[in-house]
């Protein structure tokens, strides 16, 4: 099976020329990169970009401010691709700090370079039944964008502290530097949460529980409960729609189609993103930018 492209058609005789091979007719993922490249995807990076992506490296910048020492964590599904966000929740008295970190992607992807260029026609990342045709390549997809455990990352940080009725009181959006501790799961949230997980287990990706992971845990729970009750008073709408995976057996051929699990830690990371987005919203309300 190949992808062709039609480059002249004269009367009955088109002319074209092949510019992607897909092998092994067999197997199943080759019908779904067979669909993907017949609606414009893009699934193999240039060398120009890849070039460009594999100079790129961390840098240490003291203009950026030091959260490396904060209990910070990811919490994504277990088969998460790319870990994009981390989120740390301390407690003030009666007040949280929230702090909301993302990768600092634009730290690498300049304008106008190889890779801007080659992501603008992406558009975004395309995830499949069982694997994923990235946005960017996979140095920066996997690993300096990607917020992985015990590793220095570029971020960027919206920091907020709520009070016990969910005001904000002060909110601030800084470049800054991060190292996760913990890579969790949703089912291992929900399992601390329901005490089903204690001190010493260990977790999926690693990590042993530790005191102060739990209490963080505890703390981002009550934060979110505090956002969800006064969402509802006001009357905001939650959607909150049911989702299907696809099932494959070991050669990747689809047996059944299940409900995804929800787990209610999902919520967590949920309500906290929305909260980061409408604070760098009106921050930023006066800026002329997305």
């Amino acid at each position: 099976k190949v992808a062709i492209k039609i480059t002249a058609w004269e009367g009955k005789n088109p002319e074209w020329s092949i510019f992607e091979v897909l092998w092994e007719s067999e197997k199943p993922w080759v019908d779904i990169m067979g669909i993907a490249l017949e609606w414009g995807a893009r699934i193999r990076f240039g060398e120009s970009v890849l070039s460009e992506a594999e100079k790129l490296k961390f840098e240490e910048q003291k203009s950026r401010i030091d959260l490396t020492k904060k209990l910070i964590f990811t919490i994504d599904g277990e088969d998460a691709k790319d870990l994009d966000d981390a989120v740390s929740v301390e407690k003030e008295g009666k007040n949280y700090k929230l702090i909301v970190s993302i990768a600092d992607v634009a730290e690498y992807v300049k304008e106008w370079s190889f890779l801007d260029k080659e992501a603008f026609k992406r558009w975004n990342s395309i995830y499949l039944v069982d694997r994923l045709i990235p946005m960017l390549p996979e140095k920066l997809s996997n690993d300096l964008c990607s917020l992985n455990p015990n590793t220095k990352k570029l971020t960027l940080t919206c920091e907020m502290i709520l009070d016990n009725t969910w005001n904000i009181i002060s909110k601030k959006v800084y470049e800054s530097v991060i190292a996760s501790k913990f890579r969790l799961t949703y089912r291992e949230v929900q399992e601390i949460l329901e005490k089903k997980l204690h001190i010493g287990n260990e977790l999926k990706f690693g990590w042993i529980i530790s005191k102060e992971l739990i209490e963080a845990v505890e703390n981002s729970y009550e934060l979110k409960m505090l956002i969800t009750t006064k969402k509802k008073k006001a009357g905001i709408l939650d959607f909150d729609f049911p989702e299907t995976k696809i099932k494959l057996d070991e050669n990747g051929h689809p047996t059944a189609i299940e409900k995804y699990e929800r787990y209610g830690s999902m919520k967590i990371i949920e309500e906290f993103m929305i909260l980061a987005n409408e604070s760098v919203g009106e921050l930023f309300s006066k800026l002329p930018f997305v």
